[in-house]
């Protein structure tokens, strides 16, 4: 682990509604000794919550010593189910159960895919092909009991391109409560124009923020007083803010960082832009939702699956940089209709994308693996 993305975000979510609903759970971090730091803030919420933490420090994704010590945590705590989350942590719960513990109950949850492969190809399985990450993930599932994917876009891309047995898959959509968020009262100071526009995401090629960028020239001689807030840090930062520089719109363009609340600067901005190539899902679609903010997506996989066209948010035509100007100078402009969409997608937050719908549905697959109602038992 190295510090809080969206999977991050699910467990901090998931993880502490198990428990209020009695299920005994524990969480393993595994994570390199230089991102103590950064993880310190999930641990604490997670124990603030009664969910134990146990953390193992490995200088590798993974490792015999790693597993042999997950191993040996399992049966010292006579754990029932082993919970895993992303790439290497499948890999090494299905070396647990496969050569140490045959009799475990191993249930994965599916964020997404190779990020490199996102990035190119979004989520089509016909473009898969033989590689390490594909031979990991379908090894790894052949001993998982089930495969939790949050989007049916991603089931539909793991049972199509052959790597999960559609027998152990099911879509779980994220659900989350942002009722405790701590939200600042002067929300003006979060608001840097006459207009403003939010981006949230990791500074990464698979983000696009490249294209937003480039279509503000043309979006600034509309609106001149235009903000942007860029809200997330990656490998690209110092390549997204030359072209910003390049492109003479870095005045209008504020580059926050990573925040560990992105809440208040969500509230005081009009409109969400997700100009991904491909989501697993978009925990950013449900924070802009619970503030009544319209979101603009390009109509790929996951993203499509939550968003209703003109009803909630707009899709549109992918990668398209006059289809997302005309998009954005759209809801600018007809502040009735950026009402709307924003109130239409809080319904839907609060209704459909809940953290009592995800932990109900989540409940449900782990009691089917205990074959106990009960469930007294640990995870």
């Amino acid at each position: 682990m190295a510090g809080v993305a969206g999977s991050e975000r699910y467990l901090e979510s998931i993880l502490p509604a198990l428990k209020a609903r009695g299920i005994e759970i524990s969480f393993l971090i595994i994570q390199h000794p230089k991102n103590e730091t950064a993880n310190i803030d999930f641990i604490n919420h997670l124990r603030t919550n009664n969910v134990t933490v146990h953390i193992f420090n490995s200088y590798f994704s993974v490792s015999i010593w790693t597993i042999w010590k997950i191993a040996r945590l399992i049966r010292a705590e006579s754990f029932d189910i082993l919970y895993s989350n992303l790439i290497y942590p499948d890999f090494m719960a299905a070396v647990v159960k496969k050569f140490f513990i045959p009799n475990l109950a191993l249930l994965s949850v599916k964020h997404g895919y190779d990020e490199k492969f996102q990035t190119k190809f979004g989520l089509n399985p016909l473009k898969l092909r033989i590689s390490i990450f594909s031979m990991i993930t379908k090894w790894s599932a052949l001993s998982a009991n089930k495969v939790i994917c949050i989007s049916k876009s991603l089931e539909n891309f793991f049972h199509t391109g052959g790597l999960i047995d559609p027998q152990k898959l099911i879509t779980i959509p994220y659900g989350f409560n942002f009722s405790s968020i701590h939200l600042d009262p002067k929300t003006q100071d979060f608001r840097y124009g006459d207009q403003q526009i939010i981006v949230t995401g990791r500074l990464e090629e698979v983000k696009q923020h490249y294209l937003l960028l480039e279509s503000l020239p043309e979006l600034l001689q509309d609106f001149p007083k235009l903000s942007v807030l860029m809200v997330g840090d990656g490998t690209l930062a110092s390549s997204l803010k030359a072209l910003g520089e390049k492109l003479g719109v870095d005045k209008n363009i504020q580059w926050l960082g990573f925040q560990d609340n992105v809440h208040n600067f969500i509230k005081a901005s009009d409109i969400m832009v997700i100009p991904s190539s491909a989501e697993g899902f978009g925990l950013v679609v449900l924070e802009s939702w619970f503030h009544a903010k319209p979101v603009i997506a390009f109509d790929v996989p996951a993203i499509n699956e939550i968003i209703e066209h003109e009803k909630d948010g707009l899709l549109i035509q992918p990668f398209s940089k006059p289809a997302l100007i005309q998009a954005i100078k759209r809801l600018l402009l007809d502040k009735e209709k950026l009402s709307e969409y924003g109130k239409a997608g809080q319904i839907k937050q609060h209704t459909i994308y809940d953290i009592d719908n995800m932990t109900s549905n989540t409940l449900s697959i782990l009691r089917a693996l205990h074959q106990n109602p009960s469930l007294d038992n640990s995870a």
